[in-house]
């Protein structure tokens, strides 16, 4: 059966952008499709710029008492909640000691020890900086582990 709009869907009215408008709803008995001036990305810029935020996702982390969106984001994530706030190899348990210095939160990871993905136990959860995780995978062949292979991850 195809699908019949009755209105077309805009394009996004940001200077520059040529997405898609988002949809706003559908009137479930005309099938009347409301459509956005923007697109979702644009939309959620706009809106956030206006409570003088990056985006939408920084006033909800600021609703739930979360100091950033990264915060918030991380907490609803089934392992990278466990994050901490420094590379754990400054204690040597890689074989050497780490001296990286972290500039923000993306130059850390929070690594499986035993290599499997699929296994969020804090216990085999450690926060550990970039260049110590692609170490430590690289030593401990991690990228050949039985759980990214049940995973489905190619390499």
């Amino acid at each position: 059966m195809k699908v019949v709009r009755l209105n077309p869907r805009p394009s996004c009215q940001e200077p520059g952008c040529s997405k898609p408008a988002a949809k706003i709803r559908t009137d479930k008995k005309t099938g009347w499709i409301t459509w956005r001036k923007w697109c979702s990305a644009c939309h959620n810029k706009r809106t956030g710029a206006l409570h003088g935020f990056d985006s939408i996702v920084e006033i909800t982390a600021r609703r739930n008492g979360f100091n950033s969106a990264v915060e918030y984001t991380n907490s609803k994530h089934p392992y990278r909640q466990y994050r901490k706030t420094y590379c754990e190899n400054i204690d040597g348990r890689l074989g050497f000691t780490c001296t990286t210095t972290i500039a923000w939160d993306g130059m850390l990871d929070v690594d499986h020890k035993d290599g499997d993905p699929s296994n969020n136990n804090p216990g085999n959860l450690q926060t550990i900086c970039k260049c110590c995780h692609a170490y430590k995978g690289w030593k401990e062949k991690d990228y050949l582990s039985p759980g990214r292979k049940a995973m489905g991850i190619k390499y």
